[in-house]
C-alpha cells in the first residue's frame, strides 16, 4: 500500500472532522489564525537557512521542517517562490484521486501543545 502525508492537525476537543477541502467556506477561516506550515525535500535546508536570515524560525521534526504562523497563505507563498528559484517545486502526485483507504491519527502530547502555545503567547 502507498503511503502519502496529506497534512497534519490540531484537536484538542477529541474529535477530528475530514471533509473534502473544497466544501470549506471561506467564512470558516479567520484572520490571524495560527497554523502550521511544514516545507521538506531537497531544498529544505537551504530554504530553512534562507527563512531564517528573514527572521522566521523553523523548527525541526523529523525529516521536515514546521513554521507556527498567522500569515500561512504568504509564508506558502514565500516558500514556493524560494523552491521555483532553486527548482525544487514539488510536482503532481501520479494517480492523484485515488480514493484514500486508511487515515492514521498520531497524538502529540500536552507537552509539545504547551510549547506551540507559549510560542506564540497562547495561555
Amino acid at each position: 500500500m502507498e503511503r502519502k502525508l496529506l497534512g497534519q492537525v490540531g484537536v484538542d476537543s477529541g474529535q477530528l472532522v475530514i471533509i473534502d477541502p473544497r466544501y470549506i467556506e471561506s467564512e470558516w477561516k479567520r484572520t490571524g489564525s495560527i497554523l502550521g506550515v511544514d516545507y521538506w525535500g531537497q531544498a529544505q535546508e537551504k530554504i530553512y537557512r534562507l527563512l531564517k536570515d528573514d527572521g522566521i524560525e523553523s523548527e525541526k521534526l523529523g525529516g521536515k521542517y514546521r513554521v507556527m504562523t498567522e500569515e500561512a497563505e504568504t509564508l506558502i507563498k514565500k516558500i514556493e517562490f524560494l523552491a521555483k528559484d532553486m527548482k525544487q517545486l514539488n510536482k503532481n502526485i501520479d494517480g492523484w484521486g485515488k480514493r484514500i483507504v486508511k487515515v492514521e491519527i498520531e497524538l502529540v502530547d500536552d507537552e509539545y501543545l504547551q510549547k506551540i502555545n507559549e510560542h506564540f503567547g497562547i495561555k
